[in-house]
């Protein structure tokens, strides 16, 4: 595989630049918990892991302090899994990273990364067959919960499927698409109420078509269900008075994707406030929708952990109400 030049020295400032932030930020202000070679990995993380943020640099975006509490998680990642492999007795010898610039030929720089590469690529295989297994149970659980949504076990469509069509109640009077979300989600729940979060992510990412402002329509029809209707009490307890993002806030502290005490948690409760106030999202500050953005994100990989934890609940649930008679 024949790499450019630019492509070359583009990986030759990463590594730069990953050397920067784990030398003048990581292991400045962290330094206390991380060793040079901890800091360094976390840095190569963050630069290679992260998703891209618009208008800013990753790297001045890391010196900012935006990605504390992931410095933080990952570093307490990297710290257990070294402590693991070490023998309780070694005696670690930790190594300076260099910092004098060498000059390097560019044919030996050529056959450096052409090794790196390999390795990428390897690597990638194994994280497409990952991403692959991931897309077909986040499918199969969307069609399963649409199937608890209707009683309907023959039909194999979603929750936003079944509603993509005019829908009337007994009366004939119409229901809005985000009012036959809302009894759709509950319907699951009256089944299992310990369903509502995967569910409700489950919906929330199925929307593509301005989702947050949509999702929110949704939460508040689900809410006014809730609050006068008994049979939900156990449920609205987890969310009276609480918007859609105070709900997605207030899960990802409880997990510690946000820490309570970090300013990242007042800035996104600020930001939670202010699409209160504002009720759309082409309402909120340019620096607003960068925060939420991110706090969006930490939700969005929290889908991982959902789909698994409940996939065989579901499972259990749909067979079990095949034999009770579903449609």
């Amino acid at each position: 595989m024949s790499l450019s030049e630019k492509e070359l020295f583009d990986t030759v400032n990463l590594n730069s630049e990953c050397r920067e932030i784990a030398e003048n930020y990581i292991y400045k202000y962290f330094g206390k918990m991380y060793s040079l070679e901890e800091a360094m990995e976390i840095a190569k993380y963050l630069m290679l892991k992260l998703p891209k943020v618009q208008n800013f640099s990753t790297k001045d975006y890391i010196l900012n302090g935006h990605y504390d509490n992931i410095i933080i998680n990952k570093g307490k990642l990297i710290v257990a899994r070294n402590k693991s492999v070490r023998n309780p007795n070694e005696q670690i010898i930790e190594i300076k990273l260099k910092t004098k610039k060498e000059l390097i030929s560019k044919e030996k720089l050529k056959r450096i990364i052409a090794g790196l590469v390999a390795t990428v690529t390897i690597a990638s295989a194994f994280a497409l067959r990952y991403n692959n297994s991931y897309d077909k149970l986040k499918e199969s659980t969307s069609i399963k919960i649409g199937q608890l949504a209707s009683d309907d076990y023959s039909n194999e469509a979603t929750i936003l499927a079944q509603n993509s069509m005019p829908t009337f109640d007994s009366e004939g009077n119409y229901i809005s698409l985000y009012e036959g979300i809302a009894n759709d989600i509950l319907n699951v729940c009256i089944k299992d109420p310990n369903l509502f979060d995967v569910v409700v992510y489950d919906t929330y990412y199925s929307m593509n078509n301005n989702r947050l402002d949509n999702f929110n329509k949704t939460w508040n029809f689900m809410q006014n269900y809730m609050a006068n209707d008994e049979a939900f009490s156990f449920l609205y307890t987890k969310i009276a008075n609480q918007s859609f993002l105070g709900y997605v806030l207030n899960m990802l502290t409880e997990r510690g994707d946000i820490i309570h005490f970090l300013p990242e948690y007042q800035k996104c409760m600020d930001v939670v406030n202010e699409y209160m106030e504002v009720g759309s999202y082409d309402e909120l500050s340019k620096e607003s929708k960068v925060i939420l953005q991110e706090m969006m994100e930490k939700y969005e990989e929290l889908g991982k952990e959902l789909y698994k934890s409940n996939k065989n609940t579901i499972n259990d649930l749909v067979q079990d109400e095949k034999k009770l008679g579903g449609r």
